[in-house]
């Protein structure tokens, strides 16, 4: 699995306009889907595209070439004097590939029907309510 400057709009990605309940739901898609990875782009490019002039992030999102870069897109972490800032996004993502790791423990089957809903990375739940529901009915069975 893999985006980089899109698909935008309905799909899956981490752009500043996607409501984090969407970017939560990385790891589960990718896990019903049947991803095999995911490819990293954007971590920490903090340039002006294609040159090695260093931008001010907490200013500019999108390496200075909007509207062919999403905002968002270059990076999930800032500049910081120790090094990289967390951002929200990031650990949002991360929570996704607890998820994964949460369904890849539990046994549950890719095809199962408590993932159903997933249809496609363009269709698929967007609310928090649903991963919290679906957390608890895992937990629960494996009790």
């Amino acid at each position: 699995m893999y985006y980089c400057t899109g698909p935008r709009g309905d799909y899956l990605n981490r752009f500043y306009d996607t409501p984090l309940a969407t970017i939560r739901m990385s790891g589960w898609l990718f896990y019903h889907l049947g991803a095999g990875g995911f490819l990293h782009w954007g971590y920490n490019y903090w340039y002006k595209m294609d040159t090695q002039q260093l931008e001010d992030t907490f200013l500019e999102g999108a390496g200075g070439a909007w509207p062919g870069i999403a905002y968002g897109d270059p990076f999930v972490v800032y500049p910081g004097p120790d090094g990289p800032i967390d951002s929200i996004r990031w650990e949002v993502f991360a929570e996704s590939l607890q998820d994964y790791a949460m369904l890849q423990t539990a046994g549950i089957k890719p095809s199962s029907a408590l993932l159903a809903d997933l249809k496609s990375y363009k269709d698929f739940p967007r609310q928090q309510v649903w991963v919290e529901q679906k957390i608890q009915q895992i937990l629960s069975a494996s009790k």
